[in-house]
């Protein structure tokens, strides 16, 4: 109800439209208004509700949206919606407390950085994502470092791994290491189906 009304406020506060000072219009799909003069979009004001730098060494982590302009990235960052508050996206939306590196163990170039997206899109915190130590790894691995059995089931579950199948989930437990897991992506990548539809989509 609360959305609802913030916006109905905003429609009839952009009755008119600032490109050409002629009517607006409501796109129910897009959810805003547009100029019946020059079709240009106005959309419902958001906020920034979280910016992050991530830096290594003298590297910096940077995203890019596929509507960006070629050679355009920008720092990570998350926005409120109208009627929304911090406090409730994240209550709605918590992360699990699994904490999960990512290895690409074949060589396909940013494969890591998918299924880190893949991850993140269920709530799990991918620590990081690199290379592994090689790029010969024929099969995709998951191997639980910590005693948290039930984050390795979960993220088994978000790939379609077996954690019967001692080639796909295996335990070595390494308390130097600051995760829960290890996911190295292998030559067969392809063949998990969350992340084919991921890829494909």
């Amino acid at each position: 109800m609360g959305r609802a009304n913030q916006l109905l406020h905003w429609v009839r506060s952009n009755k008119y439209s600032g490109y050409s000072g002629k009517l607006n219009r409501f796109n129910e799909k897009e959810q805003a208004m547009y100029c019946t003069a020059t079709s240009s979009m106005i959309y419902p004001q958001i906020a920034p509700c979280v910016l992050a730098m991530i830096i290594k060494g003298d590297e910096i982590l940077l995203a890019r949206n596929n509507l960006f302009p070629e050679g355009l990235f920008s720092v990570l960052a998350g926005f409120v919606e109208v009627s929304e508050s911090a406090e409730e996206i994240y209550e709605s939306n918590p992360l699990l407390d699994i904490d999960i590196e990512i290895l690409n163990g074949c060589g396909e170039p940013g494969l890591a950085a998918k299924f880190s997206d893949l991850l993140r899109k269920e709530r799990i915190d991918v620590v990081r994502s690199e290379n592994a130590n090689h790029f010969d790894y024929e099969k995709t691995i998951l191997i639980q470092r910590t005693e948290n059995v039930e984050g390795m089931k979960i993220v088994a579950k978000a790939l379609n791994l077996d954690i019967n199948d001692k080639n796909q989930v295996i335990t070595l437990v390494d308390s130097d290491l600051d995760v829960d897991l290890t996911l190295i992506v292998g030559k067969d990548y392809r063949n998990i189906p969350a992340i084919r539809r991921y890829i494909s989509n």
